[in-house]
Parts: C-alpha cells; structure tokens; sequence
C-alpha cells in the first residue's frame, strides 16, 4: 500500500508566505513554518533543500499572480492601469502582497537559494523589468528622467501607498485604486519639471 503525503508543499508555502507577511523574513524559520503548517520539521527538508528554498518558491507563486495582473496593462501602454492592477492586486491579495511587496527580493529568498531557483527568480523579475521597458519605449518615455517617473508611477509610488496598511495587517481603503487614475491618466505625457 502507497501512503499518500500528510503535508503538501502547498502547506509549507502558504505558512512561509503568512509568516512572512506578518513577521517579515526573519519569521518564517523552518521551525515557524513547520509549526504553522502543523508538520514535523523534517516534513519540510523532503519536499525543500532549505529554507531559502521554500521561500524562492513561495516568492515565485506570488510573483507570478503579481505578474499576470501587470503584464497586460503594460503591454496595453496603459501606466495607469498597471499601477491600478498592482493596488487591486494587493486588496485581492493582501496575505500575499504583504508577503512580496514591503521586501526587497534577496531579503526574501536568502543568500543561498538552489541555482535553479534564483535563475528561475532572476528570470521571473526579468520578465516583468522587460515588460516595463517594453511600456516605456511604447509610450516614448526614453530618457532617464522618464523612466524613473514611470518605474515611480508604476511600481514605486503604488507600493508607497501600500506599505503601511501591509505591514500594518490593515485592509486597504477602498478609495486606494481611485488614487492612481486621477494622478496618471491613461497615455499622460511626461512633463519636466
């Protein structure tokens, strides 16, 4: 008779992302995560190499949803949208924003992650620092200047605005998303100050 496994690796990937999102990196030890799981420890080293392990692979869940959100409203060379989406997503989504965006990645994944998992992290922010260059030469936003204020319409200024209701654990307000068309309307033009 097979026996079927008691702990997924889902299981330890949503206690890590949980952990994280309420204690920061420092909280998702592997003896946090089994426990939150309710698993042994050494239920977590059959399915990960390490703790950075799990983790790049949780960060690699996330980021995906957050990907699927922006990429669309990018290629749109819709700014506007994008940082919308980014705001929805997180009010959608606030155990796994909180968890991707108040960090900076390699706090998240660790020093010492597999090779495949940061190439497969690497690649994944790639994709999305690609899409937004691809939105930055499709809106005509070439220099420096522009594309800093792109990156902080975007992506910078938005997750300003999140910061302090994700570490606090707090809903969003809802008037958050209406925020971000009146600042940056669909196709606005970047103006020099």
């Amino acid at each position: 008779m097979v026996r079927t496994a008691k702990f997924t690796d889902d299981a330890f990937l949503t206690a890590a992302v949980g952990l994280i999102a309420r204690g920061g990196p420092q909280a998702a030890t592997i003896a946090a995560i089994a426990r939150a799981a309710g698993a042994p420890s050494g239920s977590i080293y059959h399915r990960f190499a390490s703790r950075d392990a799990l983790v790049a692979r949780a960060w690699l869940d996330v980021h995906a949803g957050l990907r699927a959100a922006l990429l669309p409203r990018l290629a749109a060379g819709d700014g506007a949208a994008a940082a919308q989406a980014l705001v929805r997503w997180a009010a959608a989504h606030p155990v796994e924003a909180a968890f991707l965006l108040p960090h900076e990645t390699e706090d998240l994944i660790g020093a010492a992650p597999p090779e495949d998992l940061r190439a497969a992290v690497e690649a994944a922010q790639g994709e999305l620092d690609d899409a937004f260059l691809a939105f930055c030469r499709r809106i005509g936003a070439a220099g420096e200047e522009d594309v800093a204020f792109w990156r902080y319409a975007v992506f910078d200024g938005p997750i300003a605005l999140l910061r302090p209701y994700l570490r606090g654990g707090e809903p969003l307000p809802p008037w958050l998303p209406g925020l971000l068309p009146r600042a940056l309307p669909a196709g606005a033009e970047v103006v020099a100050c």
